[in-house]
């Protein structure tokens, strides 16, 4: 008869079950076993049975799974096994789902809906595995051909039940009945410590094992029933109820927020407190670790992050070779646009291998100039309903490449135009990225049609001997890879089933070797668990996470009365889990995150307190730490967030307009003493950008970026090079049909006739100014040299003159080039060289080219006025001078109009006179409206206006303006 003792601590019989040990295990080479919950009490117990008696050989700590896998390896049957927890299984059930469904209606018509095949017969799978776990007696009587009275819509469930024993030739009775012998005939002395559920297919087995002993925490569970048994209590009788805290919030990231600084709080308060004896359970690790991972593994100052909570990693998972095996199917399914090919090939398996990694930003830069955007070649493209276009595709974008190393700019055999920005340096990395596309491309040749198991796995393997390149240290993980694939492909020998691609990566994605979501318990560290693992382990703080009321369903499908409660096993593991505990937190949702509204306290909540027999203690937290409401009571340890709590409560100015007072105010420096034409206007143009690299060292670099969609037109800035590469062209006297074959050969304009329409429209306007121009041009070009001393300054440049006049056509129909052209217009007077100066742009609506015409002022005005854009630009490497071109030019010339209107340009909801980058950011919130609230100094043109923008954009440009500076 087994010896059951039930007592109220897990801890507490650790020494009776060590003193059981010394008793069975008299040699130090005996050995034996003791059957627990989950892999994380496994460890737990071998460590305290460690710490007891100074050793834990000889003793192998198993999960009920385990047990059953040792047992069928013992009778010869783990193959069997495995075929019935493997996909092999889903497999089985979709060769036999057709001849099923010709005899079941409902089920044929469940099953007329393309793609539904694959997924139903993975939920059959399901349900039939939990059949054989819960319900063999329904197994039993199916097999014998009683099909008792099942409901219509379930009939076809012993039929298709029956074909899949023949199609795996295997019956799961039988097989269970195998392991039950195994298990009797095995002698391992065998211990039970604290399981409070053992699957009804596996209890005959665990009870036919020589069982010496059995440990329970709080009652002895049901499923002892079938073993005859004699209860006794042991330890202390009674165990004071746990206190209860429940700590309401709003979203994900607050309520983890307040976890953290609720066990912060614990640690505090309790010296003597270690991260062992702390647990943090979570209904849903999978779906909350990124938020535990970011709020606790991230960098602050708040001390909670200097607790140990280890990372939750995905539940599955966790093979990087195997992982960008996936990636790679996934990508041929879909529409590898560049971002998804980047990021392909930034995985770790594949960078390490073909050095992406060290290269990113270049990498990006070439795939960015190669205009790539989606598809690997013309074959995938016609998959979305566009065939034979290779434009912006991959397999177009490597021969821009290799184009670019061999010839430049110039349009190579395939009829694609070089990248001019690529060298031979380039030429390791385009290398490759030609080779991994390559190979990709051929993957997708091989993949296109259906395939049987064995054969996507062989197909499987080479591309990840093609493809994947991992270090020493991670070197196991291509081998356990291999070794995936190999026994997929061995479970699906004799299998008739074929594939297609997307189906054989769900395959895969199934029989993923799974990794548990925390690293293994009891290495010093804070451990967020499943309601299922370690539930009776005693510890001092429990915390809960995620406690709502999502219905947990049951199985589809399930024969009623056959599977177990789900929400009641649920709610049985987390009591155990706070009846294991001195103190529970209980962390929840209490407030709408959206709304603010008050929720309904979770009913899970409620019922744990009632079965615990306390009043929890509930408070409710502020929407983010830094409310002031965070630090009443027992509130945040955020030392940064207590600081902007306090000053939320002040009337402080925003720290845009404090930062962009110190901006303005910097004392001056030393500026160069000389600066180019280029240069000056450079500056003018955007005096910000300037400051901060003249000031601080901070260079306007964009990061290297990539567009996944085919242009539908073309933006500014490409209109703009099209039309100037154009118009060049054109003043060469090249014919216009060979320049624009040329810039279609760069993949800039859209596919088929938009980019045709839209060639159209950029050579009619290169072709109208050229035309303009021309006749300007005909005087022999004429450079004079510039080397004006204003004011201890040194202004330099080198202007081209065709006859007395400065020609400078533009493919902008912006204001920019004015500014240039001004310039030349003033430094041409000071030399005293009578010239005029003429910029030619396009027409906004396509018609003949348009003109602006620059008088020149005599030497002294323009002494004068290069003077003052030399004292703007000596100004602006000192200090913040924010009178950008775009909107200076834009109120000077109202002003000189009589429209300006400073409410068009403050009033909120007025259309926005000014787009200014991100740089502007840094100093004002809203720069279109805010560069009026600057007030002027001293040191600013004199005048009327009150602002720094006004005073300074009308002395910069309303001379200009009167020049006949124009648009």
């Amino acid at each position: 008869m087994l010896q059951v003792r039930v007592g109220q601590s897990w801890r507490a019989m650790v020494g009776e079950l060590v003193e059981s040990f010394s008793e069975a295990l008299a040699s130090p080479f005996a050995a034996g076993r003791v059957v627990v919950d989950s892999p994380g009490s496994a460890r737990l117990l071998s460590q305290e049975v460690a710490a007891l008696q100074g050793i834990s050989a000889g003793v192998e700590y198993v999960t009920v799974p385990q047990l059953a896998r040792g047992l069928a390896r013992q009778a010869g049957l783990a193959d069997e096994l495995e075929a019935w927890r493997s996909p092999r299984l889903v497999t089985a059930v979709w060769e036999e789902l057709d001849g099923v469904a010709a005899d079941h209606p409902l089920l044929a018509r469940f099953l007329e809906r393309p793609g539904r095949k694959l997924s139903a017969a993975a939920r059959f799978a399901r349900l039939f595995r939990s059949y054989l776990d819960h319900a063999p007696h329904l197994l039993r009587r199916w097999l014998e051909g009683d099909d008792g009275e099942l409901a219509a819509h379930l009939t076809w469930q012993p039929e298709l039940f029956r074909r899949v024993c023949d199609a795996l030739q295997s019956d799961p009775v039988e097989l269970l009945d195998a392991v039950g012998e195994a298990s009797a005939a095995d002698s391992t002395p065998t211990w039970l410590f604290a399981i409070d559920e053992v699957p009804a297919a596996w209890a005959p087995a665990v009870a036919a094992a020589s069982l010496r002993g059995a440990w329970f925490v709080g009652r002895a569970p049901d499923w002892l029933g079938a073993i005859e048994h004699q209860v006794q209590r042991t330890g202390k009788p009674l165990k004071a109820n746990p206190i209860v805290e429940v700590h309401g919030s709003h979203s994900r990231l607050r309520q983890v927020e307040v976890l953290r600084d609720q066990l912060t709080r614990c640690f505090e308060e309790d010296p003597a407190l270690e991260p062992r004896d702390v647990r943090i359970v979570c209904p849903s690790p999978d779906e909350w670790g990124p938020v535990i991972n970011s709020v606790f593994r991230g960098d602050g100052a708040h001390p909670g992050h200097r607790l140990r909570v280890a990372e939750v990693a995905p539940a599955v998972g966790g093979n990087l070779a195997l992982d960008a095996l996936v990636a790679a199917f996934e990508l041929l399914e879909g529409r590898a646009t560049a971002t998804q090919v980047v990021e392909f090939l930034l995985m770790p398996a594949i960078s390490r291998r073909w050095g992406f990694g060290q290269s990113r930003d270049d990498l990006l830069i070439l795939v960015s100039e190669a205009e790539i955007r989606w598809g690997l070649d013309a074959a995938q493209r016609s998959r979305f309903g566009l065939p034979n276009t290779e434009y912006n595709t991959w397999f177009r974008g490597l021969d821009a490449l290799l184009t670019g190393v061999a010839l430049g700019s110039e349009i190579g055999p395939p009829g694609v135009a070089g990248v001019d920005a690529t060298n031979s340096g380039d030429l390791a990395l385009i290398g490759a990225l030609s080779e991994v596309v390559s190979r990709l491309r051929a993957l997708a040749h091989q993949t296109r049609g259906s395939l049987p198991v064995p054969e996507w796995c062989r197909i499987a393997t080479q591309a990840l001997e093609g493809l994947v390149g991992l270090g020493y240290e991670d070197a196991w993980m291509q081998r356990q890879a291999v070794a995936a694939l190999d026994r997929l492909a061995r479970a699906h020998e004799g299998s008739r089933a074929g594939f297609t691609r997307r189906e054989f990566r769900r395959l895969l994605l199934a029989d993923l070797p799974s990794r548990w979501h925390r690293p293994a318990l009891g290495n010093g560290g804070l451990h967020v668990v499943a309601p299922d693992e370690v539930r009776h382990v005693d510890a001092k703080v429990v915390a809960f996470i995620g406690l709502g009321d999502a219905p947990q369903r049951p199985q589809p499908d399930g024969v009623p009365g056959t599977l177990p409660d789900l929400r009641h096993r649920r709610l049985q593991s987390l009591l155990a889990h706070a009846r294991a505990a001195r103190r529970v937190l209980v962390v929840t949702g209490t407030r709408s995150e959206r709304t603010g509204a008050e929720l309904e306290m979770p009913v899970t909540i409620a019922w744990l307190a009632r079965e615990l027999g306390v009043t929890p203690t509930v408070v409710h937290h502020a929407p983010q730490p830094f409310n002031a409401g965070a630090f009443t009571g027992p509130g945040s340890f955020d030392p940064t967030a207590y600081r902007g709590a306090r000053r939320s409560g002040e009337r402080a100015e925003s720290p845009l307009v404090l930062r962009r007072r110190a901006a303005m105010t910097l004392p001056p420096q030393q500026a160069p003493s000389r600066v180019s034409l280029e240069e000056l206007k450079r500056f003018l143009q955007d005096p910000l950008k300037e400051f901060l690299r003249a000031r601080v060292g901070i260079r306007a670099f964009d990061d290297p970026s990539i567009e996944d969609a085919v242009p539908l037109t073309l933006d500014g800035l490409r209109e703009w090079q099209v039309t100037d590469a154009l118009i060049d062209g054109l003043l060469r006297h090249e014919d216009p049909a060979e320049l624009i074959r040329r810039q279609a050969a760069r993949q800039i304009f859209p596919p088929g006739n938009l980019g045709r329409g839209r060639s159209a429209v950029v050579e009619q306007r290169a072709c109208e100014v050229a035309r303009a121009t021309e006749p300007l041009l005909a005087d022999t070009p004429v450079t004079v040299p510039v080397a004006l001393d204003v004011d201890g300054t040194t202004l330099s440049g080198q202007i081209a003159m065709h006859g007395g006049t400065v020609v400078r056509p533009s493919a902008s129909t912006s204001t920019t080039p004015l500014l240039l052209a001004w310039l030349e217009t003033l430094a041409l007077a000071a030399s005293g060289v009578a010239a005029k100066t003429i910029v030619i742009r396009p027409d906004r609506r396509g018609g003949p080219a348009r003109r602006t015409t620059f008088g020149q002022p005599s030497p002294e005005r323009a002494t004068e006025l290069l003077s003052l854009y030399l004292g703007a630009w000596r100004t602006g490497l000192s200090r913040l001078l924010p009178v950008a071109y775009t909107p200076a030019y834009k109120m000077a010339l109202e002003v000189a109009s009589e429209r300006f209107s400073a409410d068009q340009w403050t009033v909120p909801g007025q259309r926005a006179k000014w787009y200014p980058d991100d740089l502007w950011k840094l100093f004002y919130d809203n720069p279109a409206c805010d560069i009026f609230d600057d007030p002027a100094c001293e040191d600013d043109p004199p005048g009327s206006q009150s602002t720094v923008f006004e005073r300074w954009a009308l002395a910069l440009y309303a001379p200009m303006i009167e020049a006949g500076g124009t648009w």
